[in-house]
């Protein structure tokens, strides 16, 4: 994560210079948990292995979130067709 990336926590009303855990978010609004930061990848990264994602509108700050329950896919259960797994087809032309 960025050096720069301040984050204000609304459980404590502290700024943290990494996001704050999931555990601290609000229940009310629901799983609310910080304002601030950046949107660099290793942020994001951080951010979504644990739980926590951005929500941002234009004119207002980013907003974090980390609701509980939330809803997690495990991809590896999903039933995948072989044509989707063979990749995108690029039909032959005729010249």
């Amino acid at each position: 994560m960025s050096d720069s990336a301040r984050f204000f926590c609304f459980r404590d009303e502290r700024y943290y210079s990494a996001l704050p855990p999931g555990r601290m978010a609000l229940n009310d609004p629901d799983g609310l948990l910080a304002a601030g930061g950046n949107l660099d990848t290793a942020t994001l990264m951080h951010a979504y292995r644990h739980g926590i994602f951005p929500w941002y509108s234009a004119g207002q700050p980013l907003l974090w979130w980390a609701p509980d329950p939330r809803t997690v896919f495990f991809f590896f259960f999903a039933p995948v067709s072989h044509l989707a797994l063979a990749g995108p087809h690029v039909p032959a032309t005729a010249v």
